[in-house]
C-alpha cells in the first residue's frame, strides 16, 4: 500500500492490530487519541444498564505492554481518556477534531496514512468525509469487518473512494 504514517487508536484491540501492520510495512506505530471508538470507555452497570465512563490506560500502562508504540506527547499519569460514556453528538465532535488534525497533519502532500480504528469510528468518520446526513434510527451503516481495509483518496479534484471493507486478502474463515 506504499503506507508512509501509521496511526492507531489507544484501545489494546487496535494496538495489537496495529503493532503487526508496524513490523510488517517497517513503520512506526503513533497512538492517536482522537481514533478510539464511539462510546469511549465504559462499563455497564450489571443491575441498572447505566453506562458509566472508565479512565484509560497511562503512559506507564503503555510503555510497559507496548514499548514500540509511540505515545502522543499529552498522555500522562492521569490516562488518555477521562470522559464519561460519549453520546453519538460527542463522537461526530471528535470525528471533526479527528478530521481537522489529520489535515494538519498530512493535507496537501503525498503522505499515505494508514489509521487502525473501529467500527463506530469509521462509520462516522466515512459519514463526516461523504457529508452524509447523521443517520436516525441506523438508516444507513458504513460497516466494517474485522481487519478490513478501506482506501480514500484526496485530491486536488475531489474525493476518490477506492475501496471500502477490503478483506478479500483473508481466508474466509477469518471474516468477521
Amino acid at each position: 500500500f506504499g503506507l508512509t504514517h501509521l496511526y492507531c487508536s489507544l484501545m489494546d484491540r487496535a494496538i495489537n492490530t496495529g503493532l503487526a501492520v508496524s513490523r510488517a510495512v517497517g513503520l512506526p506505530l503513533l497512538a492517536w487519541t482522537e481514533a478510539h471508538e464511539g462510546g469511549g470507555l465504559y462499563k455497564v452497570d450489571e443491575t441498572s444498564g447505566a453506562l458509566s465512563g472508565v479512565p484509560g490506560g497511562n503512559r506507564e500502562y503503555f510503555a510497559a505492554r507496548y514499548p514500540e508504540l509511540v505515545l502522543p506527547a499529552q498522555l500522562g499519569a492521569a490516562g488518555w481518556y477521562r470522559g464519561g460514556y460519549e453520546e453519538a453528538d460527542a463522537l461526530r465532535a471528535r470525528i471533526a477534531v479527528f478530521r481537522q488534525q489529520l489535515a494538519e497533519r498530512h493535507g496537501g502532500s503525498s503522505d499515505r496514512v494508514g489509521v487502525v480504528t473501529h467500527g463506530d469510528f469509521y462509520h462516522h468518520l466515512l459519514a463526516a468525509i461523504m457529508q452524509a446526513p447523521a443517520a436516525a434510527n441506523g438508516a444507513y451503516w458504513f460497516y466494517l469487518n474485522n481487519l478490513g481495509i478501506s482506501r480514500l483518496d484526496f485530491r486536488a479534484e475531489g474525493l476518490r473512494v477506492m475501496y471500502l471493507n477490503r478483506v478479500d486478502y483473508l481466508p474466509a474463515a477469518l471474516v468477521t
